[in-house]
């Protein structure tokens, strides 16, 4: 064999066997190819990952498919987390922030790129989320301030105990701007401070709230805060964070447009609505006064509260509506005093708008007393029911009637007016109650609203229409045709024809046919059962 063959041989067995080592780095084996999951930033030695939107990676011993995929989970809910196949990783970074304190299970299934066949699952392996997150501000979002020289706060809460939001001033900052016309303005002057868990001050030590200390004249202001976590150590975590921007009103105006129920009667005492406006997040208190007597001592002066927080109304704030229920049932019937304050919830201690009074409003919760009532049994073939009341009160203004038969049909309540404090005969058709006893529930109304106890004992007359076809309505159908019974004179009844009666009551009826055929003989149907509307088919001899 010559050098230049034995050369290239040497050279094509030496190329044979760098290709099948390169199958062997590239290919990944069934037996070999595995995965394992981690997180960055790395769970902390208190077993938490410090970040909002953490980057999940499976990493696996061979290069990737692009069909590979990682899975985030909140229970059994899908995070949504889009996978990134990059060599032989597959990451995701979610597109929400995860929510502090929960826990996430992180699964992946790797598909080898060099055989579609070769997989591998990893996981799942759960890591629990922590980052800032705010727990209250001072104001709250759409709230108010009593304007002035105030402090306000942002206090923010991490899952991981010791930890909480960096205190470098570049990189925690809370801007406060004036708003006009819904646009942001000039930033307004203030101190920023940062106040550990404990209320001590210090700068470069983990701590839970950011402060800004300012002057606000009356109007609408925009707060801006961001703030990044802290690893634990006092060092900036900028992979754990929180935004706000709070938009919030400073106000000293007191409650405006004050009202007042038009009367105070033994249907609202328990919860009178007073009603006006101010800024939105307010707290207003309402005060009525009056007095209370405890027989036999004198009067004494009482009074009693409520409270409700303004909501926000849109582009009507500063001057947004607020009701608040008060219970004055303890209080005196007469002429009763109220007013309103709103305060704003600086921790610090709520500071308060000044005080609005209201129109007096009356109390008056004595009803009439029950009424006497008439109420025959009409006569028999009767739909009409004829009642009449009489009260010992003189502010009675109308009566309510309410019918009930024994099958439980009612009808009403039907209020009538009072004709110098008495009701009248009147008459109240019983359409929709059955023949029998009925039960007649009448109360007096006064003019303050008051409803008195029902009469006693109930009125029970007993209605008895009776068997009445409705002509108008019942018809006999001959040939397929309706023809309506009134004018059924005029057509002749053919076999077989079908007549439906209409009554006024429900009944069981029994049907009967007494037509005479030629031969003197006739075929009956009868039936027996429960009908309003009876119908029957009719069919003489042929």
């Amino acid at each position: 064999m010559s050098p230049a063959l034995t050369r290239r041989a040497v050279l094509a067995a030496s190329l044979a066997a760098a290709t099948a080592a390169a199958s062997l780095v590239t290919t990944a084996s069934a037996a070999t190819f595995s995965g394992t999951i981690t997180s960055s930033p790395a769970p902390d030695s208190g077993g938490f990952v410090q970040a909002n939107r953490p980057t999940f990676t499976a990493t696996f011993t061979a290069p990737l498919a692009s069909s590979s995929t990682i899975t985030v989970k909140d229970g059994s809910t899908v995070v949504d987390c889009p996978p990134v196949v990059n060599g032989s990783a597959v990451s995701c970074v979610p597109t929400a922030d995860l929510v502090n304190g929960k826990t996430y299970a992180v699964s992946a299934h790797g598909v080898a790129a060099s055989n579609s066949a070769t997989t591998a699952d990893a996981g799942p392996t759960n890591f629990n989320d922590a980052h800032p997150t705010l727990a209250s501000s001072y104001p709250s979002k759409d709230g108010s301030i009593i304007s002035g020289s105030r402090t306000l706060t942002a206090k923010y809460t991490n899952a991981e105990s010791g930890v909480g939001i960096s205190t470098d001033p570049t990189k925690s900052t809370f801007t406060v701007y004036d708003f006009i016309n819904g646009e942001r303005g000039n930033a307004i002057s203030g101190a920023v401070t940062y106040t550990q868990s404990d209320n001590t001050p210090g700068i470069g030590s983990p701590t839970d709230t950011i402060n800004f200390q300012g002057t606000f004249a009356p109007g609408e202001y925009e707060a801006v805060i961001h703030v990044d976590g802290d690893d634990g150590s006092g060092h900036d975590n900028p992979a754990a964070y929180d935004d706000q921007d709070i938009v919030f009103w400073a106000t000293n105006a007191p409650p405006g447009n004050l009202a007042a129920p038009p009367i105070i009667n033994n249907t609202n005492d328990t919860a009178a609505a007073f009603t006006g406006t101010a800024a939105p997040g307010l707290t207003i208190t309402v005060t009525v006064s009056g007095t209370h007597t405890i027989s036999p001592a004198p009067p004494q002066p009482s009074s009693a509260s409520g409270m409700a927080v303004v909501p926000p109304c849109g582009d009507a704030a500063p001057d947004c509506p607020w009701t608040v229920k008060v219970d004055v049932s303890n209080l005196d019937d007469g002429q009763l005093t109220w007013n309103a304050f709103g305060k704003d919830n600086d921790p610090k201690g709520p500071n308060s708008t000044p005080t609005s009074n209201g129109p007096p409003v009356k109390k008056d919760v004595t009803p009439p007393g029950a009424p006497t009532v008439t109420a025959p049994s009409p006569a028999a073939g009767s739909n009409t029911l004829v009642v009449s009341a009489t009260d010992s009160a003189t502010d009675v203004t109308s009566y309510t009637i309410t019918i009930t038969d024994q099958d439980g049909n009612k009808l009403g309540p039907q209020t009538f007016p009072a004709t110098n404090n008495n009701l009248p005969n009147t008459n109240i058709t019983m359409d929709g109650l059955d023949d029998g006893q009925l039960t007649v529930v009448v109360t007096a109304n006064d003019t303050s609203g008051n409803v008195s106890a029902p009469a006693s004992p109930a009125s029970k007359p007993v209605k008895n229409v009776g068997l009445k076809p409705d002509l108008t309505l019942s018809t006999v159908t001959v040939a397929g045709s309706p023809i309506l019974l009134v004018d059924a004179a005029t057509h002749p009844i053919k076999s077989p024809s079908q007549i439906a009666l209409h009554f006024t009551e429900p009944v069981i009826d029994h049907w009967q046919d007494n037509s005479n055929s030629a031969q003197g003989k006739a075929r009956r149907t009868p039936r027996r059962s429960a009908c309003a509307t009876c119908t029957a088919t009719v069919s003489t001899a042929a």
